[in-house]
């Protein structure tokens, strides 16, 4: 993700997707597809980001943060709207916010 890129939009773009997954629109794969770069951007940032902190020796829990971007690829990949809506609502987000909280 550019990082001049307001960090702040990307929980809009999360909870639009998420909405539009729960609520099994016509376009809900258009719309995801149009937005699961920004997503993808943001946890590979937020991968950096802790691979940073643990280089200075800080604990982070980079195997949770991987489990995660799996559990989004499986959804993703499988179309599966149910799963893919529970793992950026319960996953994704969370880890976003800590991200925005910590940086």
């Amino acid at each position: 993700m550019d990082k001049t890129m307001n960090i702040d939009l990307v929980i809009p773009i999360i909870e639009d997707m998420i909405l539009k997954l729960r609520q099994c629109t016509d376009t809900v794969w258009e719309d995801v597809n149009t937005h699961i770069g920004v997503v993808i951007s943001m946890m590979t940032e937020i991968v950096n980001w802790a691979q940073n902190l643990i280089g200075q020796g800080e604990e982070f829990p980079m195997d949770t943060v991987i489990q995660q971007i799996q559990n989004l690829n499986d959804a993703y990949t499988a179309k599966d709207e149910v799963l893919l809506a529970d793992t950026l609502e319960y996953e994704i987000k969370n880890t976003v916010y800590v991200y925005m909280e910590n940086r």
